[in-house]
């Protein structure tokens, strides 16, 4: 029934780990999964990353492991290239440090099943960030779990303007699930893009309302079931692919206006109205694009003070 597509490029072995124990412990088990991996075999994970996935691609059938090609741009061509290799009916969409519930897949079979409307092509659901937000100097933090992606006024959207929604707040695509068919009619990933390539795609697939005429649409699962993972090595926090890739100017591409520029779906304003649709509620879809932390929730979080030990106290006394 699906395909799981994880794309690779130097990510921490305890977190591979953690990504790929994830879906092998999935309670739903008709899928396979594909990996391309990006990484320099000069990196300093790589070899342990290697040997894990070669244990797992040789114990589990499920299970494919793949070298990107040399023609792979970013992220986007990783994910077609892995895509490419497989034929389930629905694709699923995982980053390899972030890691799914075991009951994700389930979930999303479920949420397949019941769905009555032909035009929906794209399952999403509620995901945890967890996060550490440094206080101070002395190596506190505060140590954050936040639900992303209640997005409940999905509702109210025109079935012709879920791409305008979208593109009024940040999805996180954390084990979303695409239609095979919808992905391949819209042409995949653009591997152009050296970030916001997850938008591109909602776009291409859904439609753009001031240019297109063919419209699908997105459904939110409200269950919690996939984790999004923010940390000091993410390489779309550092920019890292994006140097890699020769961008000079990297900074630019982690704006989020220039992901919207880049996918060239203009935000929802007064002036851009489309015609014959009500003043009310567009003045409402504009609206949103300027509620801050839309869609999220912090359900638990704490101050963590690393505890001094003895080693201190010698210090002062040999001072």
């Amino acid at each position: 029934m699906f395909d799981v597509i994880i794309p690779i490029h130097k990510t921490q072995p305890e977190f591979l780990k953690e990504c790929i124990d994830s879906v092998i412990n999935q309670d739903f088990k008709d899928f396979q999964c594909y990996m391309v991996d990006g990484t320099p075999a000069e990196w300093e994970g790589y070899k342990e990353n290697r040997e894990y996935l070669n244990e797992i691609v040789s114990t589990d059938e499920r299970f494919h492991y793949h070298v990107e090609n040399e023609e792979c741009n970013y992220a986007g061509g990783a994910r077609n290239q892995a895509i490419s290799y497989g034929s389930h009916e629905y694709l699923v969409v995982l980053d390899s440090d972030d890691w799914l519930e075991n009951n994700h897949l389930s979930i999303m079979k479920e949420a397949i099943l019941e769905e009555i409307n032909p035009n929906v092509a794209i399952w999403f659901g509620i995901v945890s960030h967890f996060i550490k937000i440094p206080l101070g100097q002395n190596g506190t933090y505060e140590r954050r779990r936040t639900l992303m992606n209640r997005y409940y006024d999905l509702q109210f959207i025109h079935p012709n303007h879920h791409s305008l929604f979208l593109n009024t707040t940040i999805t996180y695509p954390v084990g979303m699930v695409m239609k095979r068919s919808e992905f391949e009619r819209a042409g995949g990933y653009d591997d152009t893009f050296p970030i916001g390539e997850d938008s591109q795609i909602l776009v291409s697939v859904l439609g753009n309302p001031f240019e297109d005429k063919v419209f699908r649409q997105v459904r939110l699962v409200d269950e919690c079931s996939a984790n999004y993972r923010t940390h000091e090595n993410q390489t779309t926090q550092k920019g890292e692919q994006l140097k890699e890739g020769g961008h000079n100017d990297y900074e630019k591409y982690m704006n989020y206006d220039t992901k919207r520029e880049l996918i060239g779906l203009p935000t929802a304003t007064l002036d851009n109205k489309l015609p014959f649709v009500d003043e009310q509620y567009w003045k409402w879809l504009v609206s949103l694009d300027q509620i801050k932390n839309r869609g999220y929730l912090v359900v638990d979080k704490e101050i963590v003070t690393p505890t001094r030990g003895w080693e201190h106290l010698l210090e002062k006394e040999e001072e």
